[in-house]
């Protein structure tokens, strides 16, 4: 949880300021979508960093410890733009479903 909160919260810290220090300017469709989604990537990296150091630390993907992987390297490319695919696919699906533009961004769950 706590690298989960580390790595989003700082997205409303950044919407919340902004909105402080321009009033009148809210996030519409398309900033909503870029923002949300260059958030998604970033903790794409950073989850992908944060696995790979506890995978080197317990062997997970040593192929001396354990078998090598069923996913052939041919197939890599295309299971990478399936990945990204469906996590532009939820930004783009969460942003539609909650797209109140006209109110300023709250922290509570009223």
């Amino acid at each position: 949880p706590a690298f989960v909160l580390s790595t989003n919260l700082p997205l409303l810290f950044i919407q919340s300021a902004i909105y402080y220090v321009f009033p009148t300017f809210r996030f519409n469709f398309v900033w909503a979508v870029l923002f949300y989604n260059f958030g998604l990537a970033i903790f794409g990296i950073l989850s992908i960093k944060y696995i790979t150091h506890w995978t080197g630390i317990y062997g997970v993907f040593d192929s001396q410890t354990r078998g090598r992987c069923t996913v052939l390297d041919t197939e890599v490319p295309k299971i990478t733009r399936s990945m990204i695919a469906a996590g532009f696919a939820r930004s783009l699906v969460v942003v539609l479903l909650g797209g109140d533009y006209d109110r300023s961004l709250s922290f509570g769950f009223g």
